[in-house]
């Protein structure tokens, strides 16, 4: 028995040495003053900033793109601060667009959701991505979403087709 809380062997018996990543390391520690009472959120974003800072990089094309061609306008803003991302991927079934958000805060919150493309429809669904519930579309596009505080939500979008290809052309 290789622990006495374990009743049992966990991986291999194979000879690991140097496996406790002995020797010397370099690590990266921040500190962010932080006033009580204030957005919770704002710790989040402070912390995946440090963490893993925005990068630019050029992308050159053989062509360049025409009016004609261009694709909707893209982003997605996501309020109010409490409100967190943590994910965004194409839907498992290829049906939509996944988005992750939590509420960071200890009170409940609405989280509003305002994409800048124009959608057909949104649904609020579990973890994976099942027993999904409409959710209204505002005027201005924005989706509202009640958190209760320290509440994981998943939302599915799904993305208007472009004009001219909504018959699959």
């Amino acid at each position: 028995m290789d622990h006495p809380l374990r009743p049992h062997k966990v991986g291999p018996e194979l000879r690991t040495p140097g496996a406790q990543c002995q020797g010397e390391h370099t690590f990266r520690l921040a500190i962010r003053p932080y006033a009580t009472g204030g957005p919770v959120g704002d710790l989040y974003q402070a912390a995946e900033t440090f963490s893993v800072p925005l990068q630019a990089c050029a992308v050159h094309s053989r062509q360049r793109p025409t009016p004609e061609r261009a694709g909707p306008p893209l982003g997605l803003s996501i309020m109010p601060t409490d409100v967190v991302l943590s994910a965004v991927q194409t839907a498992e079934d290829r049906d939509g667009i996944i988005i992750r958000v939590f509420n960071a805060a200890a009170a409940p919150v609405t989280a509003t959701l305002l994409p800048r493309f124009l959608l057909d429809a949104t649904q609020r669904c579990d973890l994976e991505e099942k027993g999904e519930q409409p959710l209204e579309i505002g005027p201005q596009g924005d989706i509202k979403v009640p958190l209760a505080a320290g509440q994981i939500a998943t939302v599915r979008l799904h993305p208007a087709a472009p004009e001219g290809r909504g018959d699959g052309s």
